[in-house]
């Protein structure tokens, strides 16, 4: 059984994660659009083209 310190740590290290995880998707397009495919908002087969065209667009 978990004692209450380590809940409230496993707590704190579980929303660094999930903070660390929203810089990243807030910086990074591959990143988010990885992120909506995971959740089921943008199909699959889309996420290589966007991240594909967002490189293009950025060299220009």
């Amino acid at each position: 059984m978990e004692s209450h310190s380590d809940e409230t740590r496993t707590n704190i290290n579980s929303a660094r994660r999930r903070q660390s995880e929203l810089n990243k998707i807030e910086r990074n397009f591959d990143a988010k659009v990885a992120f909506l495919v995971e959740r089921g908002t943008l199909d699959a087969a889309l996420g290589p083209v966007l991240e594909k065209l967002h490189k293009y667009r950025n060299e220009m």
